[in-house]
């Protein structure tokens, strides 16, 4: 492990360290737990950011006590101190670590700001943080000549998403919505960019700066659905592309269209398609072989 995350490290139970895989420079560090560190505080020089797959345990950050479900991005600042109470059954999950002076250097330079202010610890995420992280991992496992400007590029890039994504730099953000179909133009393209992540109302609106009453209201009045449902209905459509291609299973078309597992996506299919994935997909290998 570079030496630049070393304090980060001596806070780590030799067996876990050990046992995890991760992937680093100088400036970032991937890892893939697949546990938590239980009763421990764990002291944060850096900028941390956890990709929950499944529900956190129990946590204390600071003096607050918290609980995030799955599919959320859990930020972290510098000089944060996190103690996790409880263990989870399944503890799967990517914590990334950034160098404070290089995440400080990307802002300075993108946003002309000294550094970020993140709004909020609990965040949605985008599959883009996901292929950038497999990018980053890729390239250090398989290093050639130009692997060092690749990850250079990466390592930028991955920090700026973070701050988009994390509300700090947002298009959604800079905007002031004039009428009520600016407010929906916005909350549709949210919807479009996250469907596949475990977003909430509270997420929608406060990208938009509406509350989730009136928003409600106008949703429904303007598109005939509710957000939920609109949602839905981009889940459906994406998961319905896929089937389509004939290459995915039925579980990683659940998960990665944003439903909380494949019984849930079965049943909502079944619903508002009238037949099962499994047969959809069938039908469709059959129509590509003749």
């Amino acid at each position: 492990m570079n030496k630049g995350f070393q304090q980060f490290i001596n806070q780590i139970p030799s067996d876990i360290y050990n046992s995890t895989e991760t992937h680093y420079t100088a400036d970032i560090s991937i890892s893939r737990p697949t546990t938590y560190i239980i009763n421990s505080d764990i002291y944060l020089q850096d900028y941390h950011f956890t990709l929950l797959n499944t529900s956190s345990p129990p946590m204390k950050i600071g003096k607050k006590e918290y609980q995030f479900s799955r599919k959320r991005m859990l930020v972290f600042t510098p000089e944060t101190v996190i103690r996790c109470t409880k263990d989870t059954p399944s503890g799967e999950y990517i914590a990334m670590s950034i160098k404070k002076e290089f995440l400080q250097e990307i802002v300075k330079e993108a946003l002309g700001k000294d550094k970020p202010s993140f709004l909020r610890i609990d965040n949605p995420f985008s599959p883009n943080i996901l292929r950038l992280v497999e990018a980053f991992e890729w390239e250090l496992d398989n290093r050639r000549s130009s692997s060092q400007l690749m990850l250079q590029s990466i390592s930028i890039q991955m920090g700026i998403q973070i701050l988009r994504e994390s509300g700090v730099d947002s298009s959604l953000l800079n905007k002031s919505p004039s009428s009520h179909r600016s407010y929906i133009t916005l909350a549709k393209d949210y919807m479009m960019t996250y469907y596949n992540a475990n977003i909430k109302l509270e997420d929608i609106c406060k990208q938009i700066h509406i509350s989730p009453y009136y928003f409600i209201r106008m949703f429904k009045s303007a598109t005939g659905q509710t957000p939920y449902e609109y949602l839905r209905s981009i889940r459906l459509q994406k998961a319905e592309e896929m089937l389509q291609q004939g290459k995915y299973s039925i579980e990683e078309v659940a998960r990665l269209n944003g439903f909380v597992n494949v019984g849930h996506f079965s049943n909502v299919f079944k619903r508002e398609r009238g037949v099962p994935p499994s047969r959809y997909k069938k039908s469709y290998m059959i129509i590509s072989k003749e």
